[in-house]
């Protein structure tokens, strides 16, 4: 299902430009009225929104204040000239989660709202982790049953507190973003910024522009200064995922970020100190990497202060039940469906998997489910999918199945005989040498 982007802006052109640009990747909804577009939201929802700062009726600003009193967690991207960076910035204090300037660079454009939208998706998982009450202050808490993680759970809660580096290690899908949210929003860093980079999902050539930031000019569609994440994670947390993927130029530049607490913008000249809590995370054994020559060790013993190893989810099935509960209650209410729960004995059939994309395939699964069920409650039925892939790892070799076919129809002959030798090997049509030999081959007393 595509993602949904709403367009707020007075100028048509612009509003056609982004439409006709986004429209093969997402559902597109333009507004060159805000009080249309926000008579809308009052309507129908949308995943984020894209909205101009200069408007007659209202400002982008005004927009913004509004957007963020009704829809708290609505991403807000703002549109902006660029000499309106100062009302920009002001924007992102009041709760944008970006900015884009004009003349627009396409790229940027994409690469911005692709990026916004998988933090989004991350963090609406956090909600199996926040308390229900919303009005109270958030706090952040992490629910499981299984002793694994109760375990790593007291190390985190010792270390979040503390303002060291932490590496995140596991298989994808186990939950490192969330771990790092945990742990930000449990430290006294928790009223600023988090801010997270896919080291995977960026291209080489743009990492560094994307960790710190770039002087109008820098580089061709430089057209003006932008804040890299490093600056705009100040006061923060920055979460570095799937570090591994970051070549070794960028590696050399961010361990002299970690030493000299500075950043220097691509094209700039001057110096900008910065302060900053790093979590980085990676699905690979970075050890490893150090002696395949692919990362960096001296930037590997800076970040390696606090390693935290997260258990896939096969490890922990104790915690497939509190899982699924949840993410029925999130995929229900996101897909305006009601579904009451979900049946022991499919419960049952979940903890049998093995779970190779661990919680985010389970709740991918969960969604499929809760959206294609005809039912109030989740029952066998509604993971067909999931039977067939655990029949298909039954499966065994046609020489395998043979053998333990034969054997246990040699068995039941052999016991319906009253064990007789004779007997049996007469029905069997072989001889009293050749049944022996078979028994004894599997283990059938006699």
């Amino acid at each position: 299902m595509k993602k949904k982007i709403l367009i707020i802006d007075d100028d048509a052109a612009v509003c056609t430009f982004l439409s006709d640009l986004l429209s093969d990747e997402y559902k597109i909804e333009a507004f060159v009225n805000p009080k249309k577009a926000l008579e809308y939201l009052e309507k129908k929802s949308t995943d984020i929104v894209l909205l101009d700062i200069r408007m007659p009726e209202l400002s982008g600003e005004e927009v913004l204040k509004i957007l963020k009193e009704k829809y708290e967690y609505l991403p807000v991207v703002m549109i902006t000239a660029i000499d309106d960076l100062k009302t920009a910035v002001r924007c992102i204090k009041l709760g944008a989660c970006e900015y884009l300037t004009k003349p627009f660079h396409i790229e940027e454009i994409r690469h911005t709202i692709k990026h916004i939208l998988y933090v989004i998706d991350i963090e609406n998982q956090l909600d199996y982790y926040k308390t229900p009450n919303i009005q109270q202050p958030r706090i952040y808490e992490y629910q499981t049953n299984s002793s694994k993680m109760q375990e790593i759970l007291k190390i985190i809660n010792k270390i979040a507190p503390q303002d060291v580096t932490v590496l995140l290690t596991g298989e994808s899908g186990v939950g490192k973003e969330i771990m790092a949210n945990y742990i930000h929003n449990n430290s006294p860093r928790k009223k600023q910024a988090f801010i997270a980079i896919d080291c995977g999902a960026i291209p080489s050539t743009l990492i560094q522009s994307e960790l710190f930031g770039y002087e109008k000019g820098a580089f061709t569609g430089a057209v003006s200064t932008k804040k890299g994440k490093l600056e705009l994670a100040n006061g923060g947390t920055l979460f570095l995922d799937e570090i591994n993927n970051m070549d070794f130029d960028s590696q050399a530049k961010l361990l002299r970020v970690i030493q000299n607490r500075q950043i220097e913008r691509l094209g700039g000249t001057s110096t900008i100190d910065i302060d900053v809590r790093l979590i980085v995370a990676s699905n690979k054994n970075l050890w490893q990497e150090v002696e395949n020559k692919k990362f960096r060790e001296d930037l590997f013993y800076r970040i390696n202060v606090i390693h935290i190893v997260l258990p896939p989810l096969r490890e922990r099935l104790e915690d497939i039940e509190l899982l699924t509960k949840h993410f029925i209650e999130k995929s229900s209410q996101k897909n305006r469906k009601k579904i009451n729960g979900i049946t022991q004995v499919a419960i049952d059939l979940l903890k049998k998997y093995d779970w190779p994309g661990n919680i985010r395939e389970l709740e991918n699964i969960i969604e499929k489910a809760v959206i294609l069920t005809k039912n109030n409650i989740l029952d066998l039925q509604d993971f067909s999918d999931l039977e067939y892939r655990l029949e298909l790892k039954n499966i065994l070799p046609l020489d395998k199945a043979t053998e333990k076919f034969q054997k246990e129809y040699i068995r039941n002959i052999f016991t319906s005989s009253d064990k007789n030798i004779e007997k049996t090997s007469e029905l069997l049509n072989i001889t009293t040498k050749q049944l022996q030999m078979l028994l004894k081959k599997y283990e059938i007393n006699y």
